[in-house]
């Protein structure tokens, strides 16, 4: 191993052995050297040691991007990490290792996927495929800083604001999971200022339960009509009506067994049924074709109905109503008749009582007609006295 004082015209010069590669160490910077392949590959290299063992790390080619006075400073770096105890090729090699965003959403994919609804799910995977990969996929962890996360959600502030606060809350989830297995030691997407969300209530009033009971009696797709009545009278959620099985309901006992697999809670949840509900699904019991009470075409259950929906919201001319809202509706109804927010939470299947606390407002009607039978008792006893 040749020890020469290394120079861009000296290393331009320096020829190929056929037979072997060759080292010229330089005699400026100790461990830097030219590494001469049998082809006349040129790598600038440095060789160390360190914990008694001997090293080598590439620094790059020569001619090109790589100087021998470039070459010589970043030794210098190497050199001066050495001397602090620090492996720079162990450090390289650790870095080559650490996952990048894309391989972390695989993992964390593969790990909390399964354990949540299939909406969720989907909703995750859209964040995810939409904005988070596009713009982060190939970057290390540790590369990500906190103002990028936050340029994300600007970004995706600009179209979608809601979607923008969701998509950086599953980046947190997803990069917590990484802080668990030791892959980061921080997560930057904690303290993300989030855009304000204004906490939307829509109920039906009493002239549009009316109003929309009738459309739906008119509907020409009595599949989805159905779907309608029964998201009215049971308050559950969208996805758990059109995938509900046949054999989840007693109608005996009058009762709905909704499988963990479909609710939030995550674990079987039955409810009773009303009488107007029980009617319904024996009329519809009579006509059983599936499995599925909402059987599409291809066998499984239908995973939508916002066509029949947009042509009834159409002919109501009802303003900013959703499905959902239904449920909303379904709580409102059960409020005004003096119900309990507990009772009504576990009807719905809340896990929080916060939840539910969204309709406490709408307690204040109950509230009040029991004041005003206070007050004409008490005006009544005061007259009788007078």
């Amino acid at each position: 191993m040749p020890r020469i004082k290394l120079t861009d015209t000296v290393a331009k010069t320096l020829q190929a052995n056929p037979d072997k590669h060759i080292l010229y160490r330089d005699t400026t910077v100790p461990g830097l050297a030219l590494r001469i392949t049998k082809n006349a590959h040129k790598t600038f290299v440095f060789n160390y040691s360190i914990a008694g063992r001997e090293r080598r790390l590439r620094i790059g080619e020569f001619p090109g991007p790589w100087s021998v006075t470039a070459a010589r400073e970043q030794a210098k770096l190497l050199r001066r990490k050495v001397d602090q105890g620090i492996d720079p090729l162990a450090e390289l090699q650790t870095k080559a290792a650490e996952p990048t965003i894309e391989k972390l959403w695989l993992a964390f994919q593969k790990e909390h996927i399964p354990s949540v609804s299939k909406k969720y799910a989907a909703d995750q995977t859209a964040y995810w495929k939409r904005y988070i990969l596009p713009k982060l996929g190939n970057r290390k962890l540790s590369s990500i800083g906190s103002h990028e996360v936050d340029n994300l959600h600007r970004l995706v502030s600009e179209t979608a604001p809601v979607a923008a606060n969701r998509v950086i809350s599953s980046l947190r989830k997803a990069l917590n999971f990484a802080k668990r297995r030791d892959w980061i030691t921080k997560n930057v997407a904690e303290g993300v200022r989030l855009n304000r969300e204004e906490n939307r209530q829509r109920y039906l009033t009493s002239t549009e339960l009316k109003m929309l009971s009738s459309a739906v009696d008119r509907m020409p797709n009595q599949q989805a009509a159905n779907a309608i009545r029964l998201l009215l009278l049971t308050g559950a959620r969208r996805s758990e009506v059109l995938g509900a099985r046949w054999n989840e309901f007693d109608l005996v006992n009058q009762t709905w067994t909704k499988p963990a697999n479909r609710v939030k809670t995550r674990r079987d949840t039955t409810i009773p049924l009303s009488d107007l509900a029980a009617e319904l699904l024996r009329e519809m019991l009579k006509t059983q074709v599936s499995e599925f009470m909402f059987p599409s075409r291809s066998g499984g259950p239908i995973s939508d109905i916002k066509a029949p929906w947009a042509r009834l919201m159409r002919e109501t001319g009802m303003d900013n109503f959703r499905i959902h809202d239904l449920r909303h509706s379904h709580a409102s109804i059960l409020v005004s008749q003096g119900h309990s927010l507990e009772l009504i939470g576990a009807l719905l299947g809340h896990t929080q009582q916060s939840t539910t606390a969204r309709y406490a407002h709408l307690k204040r009607d109950p509230l009040r007609k029991a004041l005003a039978g206070l007050d004409a008792m008490i005006t009544a006893t005061q007259s009788e006295l007078d």
